[in-house]
């Protein structure tokens, strides 16, 4: 998660003032993707042994344990977020910052993750610039609140 964290942060630091349109798009991915990595991380190393619905391809819904390749293969962000959501107690340090923690992930998954990675285009700058200050607020909180 770091590594791709560090690319992101790379690109961003030396060539920021050259880019647009597709190299945006790449600059904010890595973001994004940093977040996703740390979450299915710390996830399968705090409740390898919880279950969770997961949708398998041809299967439907499943519940499936969090350690298993089923979860690996298949799990999204999504499913991650609800695993920590209700298992609060496993994941935060300090329960009183659990609430807002979650609902900025929330948020964040809604208004930055769903509505940019997939996408062909970042708009502009000032999107890209707003991606990386709610994406960076998101994994330092993270970070700072995880077990």
């Amino acid at each position: 998660a770091m590594s791709v964290l560090q690319t992101a942060e790379y690109v961003w630091q030396n060539n920021l003032e050259n880019q647009q349109g597709d190299d945006l798009i790449y600059v904010v991915c890595c973001y994004i993707k940093s977040v996703e990595i740390y979450t299915f991380e710390k996830v399968r190393g705090i409740c390898p042994n919880v279950t969770i619905g997961v949708s398998i391809s041809g299967r439907g819904k499943q519940d499936v344990l969090v350690k298993s390749d089923e979860f690996r293969d298949n799990a999204t962000l999504g499913n991650c977020f609800i695993l920590i959501r209700n298992n609060r107690n496993l994941f935060f340090r300090n329960g009183n910052m659990a609430g807002r923690i979650i609902n900025d992930m929330t948020n964040w998954l809604r208004n930055e993750r769903n509505s940019h990675f997939h996408r062909d285009v970042v708009a502009d700058s000032d999107t890209a610039f707003r991606i990386r200050r709610n994406t960076l607020q998101l994994i330092k909180d993270m970070i700072n609140n995880f077990r």
